[in-house]
């Protein structure tokens, strides 16, 4: 795939489904966490609206948003800085990604401040965040091929 922007929307598209799966698993578990659709749809919903269809799929969609956005950075990094070490350049891209919009943006427009008082959830975030870098780092490695740089074998 020559493609940055559509390396990194796919790869984003996958990491967020990993994501959303090892939440939906740890919910599963009995693990008590804010879901990542949930946060999303907040962007656009009142929380009453949560738990309902609307809610589902507006979250779904802001999730999977989200992670081609941070795909997407992830791309332009790696085309930058070459392919080695792809899954820690997407390790950091996503706890960046996540550190800015959980920490400054959600609190600086007053989404989701309960997030503050649910350190698990934080917790949770940052390890799945973390499995996000891996799986986008992975794939654009894998997968992409950009001008002057393979990254298949580099």
């Amino acid at each position: 795939m020559k493609d940055t922007l559509a390396a990194g929307t796919l790869a984003g598209i996958v990491g967020a489904i990993v994501l959303d799966v090892v939440t939906y698993l740890a919910l599963l578990l009995g693990i008590k966490t804010s879901t990542p659709w949930d946060v999303a749809a907040l962007v656009f919903l009142r929380p009453q609206y949560l738990g309902t269809i609307s809610g589902y799929i507006i979250g779904i969609v802001g999730s999977l948003a989200l992670g081609i956005a941070a795909g997407i950075m992830t791309s332009v990094v790696i085309k930058i800085t070459g392919s080695d070490y792809a899954w820690l350049k997407g390790v950091i891209v996503a706890e960046a990604v996540g550190f800015a919009t959980l920490g400054f943006f959600a609190p600086l427009v007053k989404i989701a401040g309960f997030l503050k008082n649910q350190p698990v959830t934080n917790i949770f975030a940052m390890v799945n965040l973390f499995i996000f870098g891996l799986v986008t780092g992975y794939f654009i490695k894998r997968y992409g091929k950009f001008a002057g740089i393979n990254t298949q074998r580099g």
